[in-house]
């Protein structure tokens, strides 16, 4: 039997007087890992396009519409991939949790603030990406944090072509088979090889992450970065704010981070996170609220960059 979630032991370790000890569970972080599109890729979005109820469009704000693996039809769509691949994409997708920390962070479930960003850039594309503010050589640098199916990230792809704008976007999710069996088929989906070949993705824990673009000298080159979803633990703060302080372009870089107000049951909220950007030891970040939307479970969409101060 494959194990891909934390469980209890069965047989807990016992001290000398026989009585159960306590056991600390060491996790060991997802490493960052470059997924590179292949024949794979390619092979699944055909058996997709095969099979009933293999894809799904829909639209993800007005005027832009996009084609997605409908994760109904996924395990069908993998036959002959390898047994233990597909028990344990099977334990991800038939999880009874959304979030299993450290194991699987939800990429599978489009949650709810991801229209709510993508709608804020549609009406926002030309301040987000403002012609006076081009990087040099014209080609904008965003990456998706936190991308789960890739929709923000895709739908900029759509308005950046709508508008002439060149921009590369990167994906990174935690989970490799979130990136491997629905981000970039979502990308083939939509876009052809020309485009796809402007984007990279990366799955991995963030703090490994951080380090890859360390040592491929990489740190600080986003223009933009979306995220959405992604502060609803706090434990989850200090990486996050990593990430922002290493790979933001300095004095120009930008996040636009789409969370709920409050998330009941992990702690995480917009205006602890801008609280901790105002008290972070190293001053660098300022943050702020650009929308809100109080329809509903009350949302936020944050604005977060380099201090100018």
């Amino acid at each position: 039997m494959f194990r891909f979630f934390p469980e209890e032991s069965d047989n807990p370790p016992h001290d000398n007087k026989g009585e159960a000890s306590a056991v600390k569970k060491v996790i060991v972080l997802a490493p960052c890992r470059l997924i590179v599109v292949n024949q794979n890729h390619y092979n699944l979005v055909a058996n997709l396009r095969k099979i009933e109820a293999g894809e799904n469009q829909f639209e993800v704000c007005k005027g832009v519409s996009l084609t997605c693996v409908n994760l109904s039809g996924l395990l069908k769509a993998l036959e002959g991939e390898v047994a233990e691949q597909k028990e344990k994409l099977n334990c991800l997708l038939k999880s009874t949790s959304d979030l299993v920390s450290g194991v699987y962070e939800g990429g599978f479930k489009t949650w709810e603030c991801t229209f709510d960003l993508v709608k804020y850039v549609q009406d926002n594309f030309n301040k987000i990406f403002d012609e006076d503010k081009k990087p040099s050589g014209g080609v904008w640098r965003v990456l998706d944090l936190g991308c789960g199916s890739g929709l923000v990230g895709l739908s900029v792809l759509k308005l950046a072509e709508d508008n002439g704008i060149d921009i590369r976007v990167d994906f990174q999710d935690y989970n490799e088979e979130v990136i491997d069996y629905v981000t970039v088929p979502n990308t083939l989906f939509n876009f052809d090889d020309e485009r796809v070949a402007k984007c990279t993705y990366f799955s991995g824990d963030w703090d490994n992450f951080v380090d890859q673009r360390l040592s491929s000298n990489q740190l600080n080159s986003y223009d933009v970065i979306f995220s959405s979803e992604t502060i609803y633990n706090l434990d989850y703060f200090p990486k996050f704010m990593r990430v922002l302080k290493s790979c933001l372009k300095s004095g120009r870089g930008c996040l636009y981070l789409a969370a709920k107000t409050f998330y009941f049951g992990v702690g995480g909220n917009t205006r602890t996170f801008l609280k901790s950007v105002e008290l972070d030891k190293d001053k660098v970040l300022e943050g702020s609220i650009a929308h809100a939307i109080k329809e509903g479970v009350h949302r936020e969409i944050l604005c977060i960059r380099h201090n100018q101060s």
